[in-house]
């Protein structure tokens, strides 16, 4: 009867291990249901604090500088992530110094902003017009708080990959949890 008991209990405590080890190996994955909505890449750094996924068309490209990520569909039309403060402000004053920094840009002009739920928890989002060249960019910015720091990420298209853009936008912001 112990003997039994002895390989009922080694049995578990591989069992535990495996699953432990397969978590580990699998738990940045996406899952059959998120292959079906396109979204079939999972944007993951060291040193940031949260993933999200993306459509797998967006290709990334070396990032330009002050931002850490960047993938697109074309030149100017992409996702970007950039740790824009080394504080967390409370979402009232975020809003305020976004507003001013916007604000000071030349050939910006505010379209829209509105505070949001990102990864749970308060943010603000801001709908641009730019001007970068020739082209006109229309850009969401969405700022948050994480682990002590402000980041945004940012979708910029112009007019003919607006819808593109904008509905992978939504998918990236929906699906951003924090590790």
């Amino acid at each position: 009867m112990r003997r039994w008991f002895l390989v009922v209990l080694l049995l578990a405590i591989l069992g535990g291990t495996g699953a432990g080890a397969y978590w580990l190996l699998n738990r940045d994955k996406t899952s059959a249901d998120e292959v079906q909505d396109g979204l079939v890449d999972r944007f993951a750094l060291d040193g940031v604090p949260f993933t999200f996924l993306y459509p797998d068309e967006f290709a990334t490209t070396d990032p330009q500088p002050g931002t850490l990520w960047i993938a697109g569909i074309g030149p100017s039309d992409a996702i970007d992530v950039r740790r824009v403060l080394t504080s967390a402000p409370e979402v009232a004053d975020l809003e305020r110094i976004v507003r001013k920094n916007l604000t000071a840009l030349p050939d910006v002009e505010i379209l829209d902003s509105a505070r949001i739920e990102v990864a749970e928890q308060q943010g603000v989002a801001f709908v641009i017009d730019s001007t970068a060249g020739e082209a006109t960019l229309r850009s969401r910015l969405v700022y948050f708080t994480a682990e002590g720091a402000t980041w945004q990420i940012g979708c910029q298209a112009q007019e003919s990959a607006q819808v593109q853009v904008g509905a992978a936008c939504d998918q990236v912001i929906g699906t951003l949890a924090l590790r």
